[in-house]
């Protein structure tokens, strides 16, 4: 089946089609990335007035706004947009924004100044950035990070952080600010209630423009290249066996009469600097570099080599013309360095002033007191020498030299008086060689005859000590038999007693020993019984029975105890008596056993 459709209906629906497809035209839409974003340009409205260069609401031109991440629409019709990457700012870098709008910039002064709440914290736009009322580079700068910086609105500088090395000063002059009172030249900056600077990045802040009296030590600083003049100047370094004469340019002015500046007056500072590292600002303090070492002045004849003074002459006492060759070490007192350099100024000078001139002036005084033949002689030469230098340490310690040592070189006498002299001089050290030479080898002979003697009497000693000792020796071995003798008497004379004493005692202890025998063979009834009764008590220890006579021909069994009790009943039992027989008898022998 089929069906037609109306000719108004689809007209109808080709206009809308049509009407769609145009408003898709027309609408654009935009996304902005990461790190980019988008500004709009109105292309109609009204003109800009002159020196406006973003354009307000109903206005043609490059708008104030600017649109970062999300989904954007417009017509394509009445604006157009335009990419924008996001200006990012290195860690060792800052970033410098020059306003393009604004109104002109006051009279004298060179940065547009932020706006600011009254407790002096910037005030920020839409964007995180600073803004001022005047057109021109702003008197602020942006840190490290990432920002959106309108490209109409701002002009972008990057410029790296300042550096000030080791061993170096940083000096700032600041190129914007209020004029510096009448007769300064150095910009004070603010400080705190203790008196320390007050810092912004490090970087001292002052109302006034000018050369800031405090400097940048070693390290890197954010130093805006339009508001601050940057440049380094090597730090003050005073080495060993050198002091540091300060002469400050600013301050008070010192009281009539005094000679040196204390701390806060201007001149040459009366406390000086010591071995070490200073920081100071040269436009401030000016330092001389003054050696404390001993230094060397030298007069001689000859004009080459290094640079020395001309060689002192002077007319002796007796008209001749003499020179000499002077060195002469000195060196500066440390305790009045400042002092010293005040008045006569540094070391060169120093030497110009007192060194070279007294020491010309005194020798030729004190010379000219010398006959010719005083140069040549030791002792006269040694006299001169000893008042010259003398007279030269005592006239200038006056003046805080001190006088170390000095010495006269060589002394020029005329040849018509030096050589009769020098010939003379020359046969008497020939003929005191020659005296000296003999009392050596007299010496030599003495020496070797008191040698001699030295050695006789040594073997002497050495002979009569021998005798001493041999005598001696023999007599300890005659004492020693002596003693001996007498101990041998005593230990035989011992001897015999101590025999005596045992044989007594043996004597003593048998006739005991025999008493007790009688009396035991008395008590037993007879040395039988006795004899049975030891063998009983010696069979004690190892027998516990035996056998017992009961009558003749009969034993019975016992035990020891029954055994003694035996023998001592025996010893009281009455025995026959056995009477004598006569001589040649023979007694019956029982007859059987």
């Amino acid at each position: 089946m089929s069906f037609r459709i109306p000719n108004h209906i689809l007209l109808g629906s080709l206009a809308i089609a049509v009407a769609l497809i145009g408003c898709l035209f027309m609408i654009g839409w935009l996304s902005p990335g990461k790190d980019e974003f988008y500004i709009f340009r109105n292309m109609t409205g009204q003109d800009l007035p002159p020196g406006q260069i973003l354009a307000a609401e109903r206005q043609k031109g490059v708008t104030r706004d600017i649109h970062a991440q999300g989904w954007y629409f417009y017509n394509r019709f009445t604006r157009s947009a335009e990419a924008s990457k996001v200006t990012e700012v290195g860690t060792d870098q800052i970033c410098i924004l020059k306003q393009e709008s604004g109104d002109p910039l006051p009279e004298g002064r060179i940065l547009a100044p932020v706006q600011r709440q009254p407790d002096g914290t910037i005030i920020k736009n839409a964007m995180g950035l600073p803004e001022s009322q005047f057109k021109g580079e702003l008197d602020e700068y942006l840190g490290p990070g990432k920002y959106r910086i309108h490209p109409y609105m701002y002009k972008v500088k990057l410029v790296p952080w300042s550096q000030v090395g080791a061993g170096q000063v940083g000096v700032l002059t600041k190129l914007d600010g209020l004029p510096l009172p009448a007769g300064e030249f150095i910009a004070p900056v603010k400080r705190d209630q203790q008196g320390n600077a007050l810092l912004k990045d490090g970087i001292p802040q002052s109302e006034y423009k000018g050369i800031l009296e405090e400097v940048l030590k070693p390290g890197n600083y954010r130093v805006h290249p339009g508001l601050y003049k940057f440049e380094t100047v090597p730090a003050v370094k005073v080495e060993a066996g050198l002091v540091g004469v300060v002469t400050a340019r600013t301050g008070m002015s010192t009281p009539a009469g005094q000679l040196l500046a204390r701390e806060g007056q201007r001149g040459v500072q009366e406390k000086v600097l010591s071995p070490g590292t200073y920081y100071l600002n040269p436009e401030m303090y000016k330092v001389d570099l003054v050696s404390i070492q001993s230094q060397i002045a030298e007069f001689l004849d000859d004009k080459g080599g290094a640079p020395h003074a001309d060689v002192i002459d002077f007319p002796s006492n007796d008209g001749f013309h003499i020179k000499i060759d002077v060195a002469v070490e000195w060196r500066i007192n440390a305790d009045k360095v400042a002092e010293i350099f005040t008045r006569l100024g540094n070391i060169k000078e120093i030497e110009a002033k007192a060194v070279i001139p007294n020491t010309r002036s005194i020798a030729r005084v004190e010379g000219s007191k010398y006959n010719a033949k005083d140069f040549i002689h030791g002792e006269g030469r040694e006299r001169f020498e000893r008042v010259f230098f003398a007279d030269l340490q005592r006239v200038c310690a006056d003046k805080g030299v001190e006088i170390l040592r000095g010495m006269v070189r060589k002394i020029q006498v005329p040849e018509e008086i030096s050589k009769p002299i020098r010939d003379a001089e020359i046969a008497n050290q020939e003929l005191l060689r020659n005296q000296q030479e003999k009392l050596r080898a007299d010496g030599a002979a003495e020496k070797m005859e008191a040698e001699t003697k030295i050695n006789q009497r040594k073997q002497q000693i050495e002979a009569e000590t021998a005798k001493k000792v041999a005598e001696t020796q023999a007599q300890q071995r005659l004492a020693v038999a002596e003693v001996a003798l007498q101990t041998a008497k005593k230990e035989a004379e011992a001897t015999l007693t101590l025999g005596k004493a045992e044989a007594d005692v043996i004597f003593f202890k048998k006739e005991a020993e025999a008493k007790g025998a009688m009396a035991m063979t008395t008590a037993f009834g007879g040395g039988e019984s006795l004899a049975l009764y030891e063998l009983a008590k010696g069979m004690a220890a190892n027998t516990s029975f035996v056998w017992l006579p009961a009558n003749e021909g009969t034993f019975w069994g016992g035990t020891l105890d029954d055994l003694q009790k035996w023998l001592i009943k025996r010893q009281h039992t009455p025995q026959a008596v056995q009477k004598p027989q006569p001589v040649g008898t023979q007694q019956a022998q029982p007859q059987g056993r």
